[in-house]
């Protein structure tokens, strides 16, 4: 996998095939593995917010992460045209 041109990371999401069929709850883990770049090639886990954000049912392979801007993203993102179809990197805080 490369790095897109606006520096995406290259990552794949899988979920158990029960999650897939329910969608993932609040203190179940998602599952993320980044595959480039190759200094952060890791599989991660995450779990969903409590009290918003979308269902997580489905497998996504060959989705980039990209990183929000603002990394807060609390209000527009300078960015969302890049995010849409893709997944956003978002700084907690």
């Amino acid at each position: 996998m490369v790095v897109g041109a606006a520096g995406w990371w290259c990552l794949v999401l899988w979920l158990p095939a029960c999650v897939a069929a329910h969608g993932l709850r609040i203190h179940d883990y998602l599952y993320f593995q980044v595959l480039s770049p190759g200094d952060i090639r890791y599989i991660f886990t995450a779990t969903p917010a409590k009290d918003f954000g979308g269902i997580f049912h489905t497998r996504y392979e060959q989705i980039h992460l990209v990183p929000a801007e603002p990394s807060e993203a609390c209000g527009e993102l300078s960015n969302g045209f890049f995010i849409q179809d893709q997944i956003a990197l978002v700084e907690r805080g």
